[in-house]
């Protein structure tokens, strides 16, 4: 899930929020054209499911139609928070590897210029 999914999911949080496509419009302050997609997408995906709404033959969504975040949903929000937690943890580590490993290269010199 990339940033822009991760940003438009986490806007339907909280447990008992909906959101149609104009209110995402008017929380981000984008157009329809920018928001669309990303919604799209995480429709298609299983992320956010139709509450008082329909969906048409088609697939498409009424713009004022509201949507509300799955359980599917939230375990992505998780896993993302999970993984980016995981990935930072992980290049502190290996910074911290390099930065002894020039420490140790230093003082060796430094010891056999001595």
């Amino acid at each position: 899930m990339d940033s822009e999914l991760y940003s438009m999911l986490n806007l339907y949080k909280s447990k008992n929020r909906a959101l149609s496509v104009q209110d995402v419009m008017l929380l981000m302050d984008s157009t329809d054209t920018e928001v669309w997609p990303p919604i799209k997408n995480l429709f298609d995906s299983g992320y956010l499911h139709v509450v008082g709404g329909y969906v048409a033959e088609d697939g498409s969504i009424a713009v004022d139609t509201k949507l509300r975040i799955t359980y599917a949903g939230e375990l992505a929000l998780r896993e993302n928070a999970r993984s980016k937690k995981l990935n930072f943890w992980t290049e502190f580590r290996a910074w911290a590897t390099l930065a002894i490993a020039l420490i140790a290269l230093i003082v060796s010199i430094v010891s056999l210029l001595l």
